[in-house]
């Protein structure tokens, strides 16, 4: 498990999608309110656990999902469930697929078969999501996490910016460093 403190109380999660490292990451922002940021997808939820768990987080608050392709939202609802209290925050045309993720899903499978890597998402109550408009502010006690719509890459995608840190999901492209 490879786990870095980016910022204070701020750390980036490998989550080993496929036993890579370096492909896709997750958040752990552990302020006043805890927050994952970017939860990833269902296959990869144990490791974003284990690593919750190492860092010695015991509770979550909130789960921010920039948008709802399954390599960045598929696992929202999967650490919703292991973190009882915490609500999954998102754009207000995600939430319905986060509430019940079979068209999303059936859609995924449809189009590529990394959907198979990735992992089915599971549901989750409508009561545990709240939509998020843009421009929206979050209190995590220490700072305020900025939602902006951001859309481009999907129509439903939010960046979220807290302190002088951007998590721009998709909404800036993708860059892989090898180093």
């Amino acid at each position: 498990m490879r786990i870095e403190e980016v910022y204070d109380s701020i750390y980036c999660i490998d989550t080993l999608i496929g036993n890579e490292e370096k492909i896709i990451a997750s958040y752990l922002v552990d302020f006043d309110k805890v927050a994952i940021i970017e939860p990833g997808p269902k296959s990869v939820a144990k490791n974003v656990i284990d690593a919750i768990n190492e860092i010695g987080v015991k509770r979550v608050d909130y789960i921010f999902v920039t948008h709802i392709h399954l390599d960045h939202g598929g696992g929202a609802a999967t650490l919703a469930k292991e973190f009882p209290d915490a609500k999954i925050l998102c754009h207000p045309k995600a939430a319905k697929h986060i509430i019940n993720p079979e068209r999303l899903w059936k859609a995924s499978v449809e189009l590529s078969d990394l959907a198979m890597l990735y992992g089915e998402p599971d549901s989750v109550e409508e009561d545990r999501v709240i939509p998020l408009e843009d421009y929206s502010e979050v209190n995590l006690g220490k700072a305020v996490v900025k939602c902006i719509h951001t859309p481009g890459h999907a129509s439903h995608h939010i960046s979220f910016f807290l302190d002088r840190i951007l998590f721009p999901g998709d909404s800036a492209g993708m860059c892989i460093n090898r180093n």
